[in-house]
């Protein structure tokens, strides 16, 4: 059995008992920890994403690149990066990185996103069809990336042209 810490948000202000309880579940030997992959929750209305310092958050990949060097053991990653916000390319080419450094620690939890706000701050709000159309795409081309010397991609939304995405994931 893998017992996993979640639950812990990327709150800036709650970031030392974030980094608190994944180091103690490094010592305490849990398999991972997984954070969110939010920039703004927006006006939910409930629970921890209605607080008042809702937006001021962590980006999730650096602090877990952080977490990482500090580390040991436990495999880090999100719960879930929306893949249409950001190009696919440049996210397999973080995880790859992050993959690397951890020497294989790294959870990739994918997703297509779900919070219009966000999405209107940071990136291009779709709808649902063609966000789940785009993580699909997307997912596509990054395992090419991960999987072959050189890639020629050409979708319906992402195009690579002679990627070469060195070093792989472990």
């Amino acid at each position: 059995m893998k017992f996993m810490l979640g639950g812990l948000g990327n709150w800036y202000n709650d970031y030392e008992l974030i980094e608190k309880v994944i180091l103690e579940g490094d010592k305490l030997g849990y398999y991972g920890a997984v954070m969110p992959d939010h920039y703004m929750w927006g006006q939910m209305g409930h629970g921890p994403m209605s607080r008042p310092d809702a937006d001021v958050t962590m980006e999730t990949w650096i602090t877990l690149a952080y977490l990482a060097a500090k580390t040991e053991q436990i495999h880090l990653g999100t719960l879930v990066t929306p893949i249409p916000f950001r190009p696919p390319g440049l996210l397999a080419k973080m995880i790859s990185t992050l993959d690397v450094l951890s020497n294989g620690r790294v959870i990739a939890g994918i997703g297509a996103g779900w919070s219009q706000v966000e999405f209107e701050g940071y990136s291009e709000w779709n709808k649902s069809k063609m966000r789940v159309d785009k993580t699909i795409e997307g997912l596509k081309l990054m395992l090419e990336l991960w999987t072959k010397d050189k890639v020629d991609f050409d979708g319906k939304f992402y195009t690579a042209k002679g990627a070469i995405l060195e070093p792989k994931p472990v």
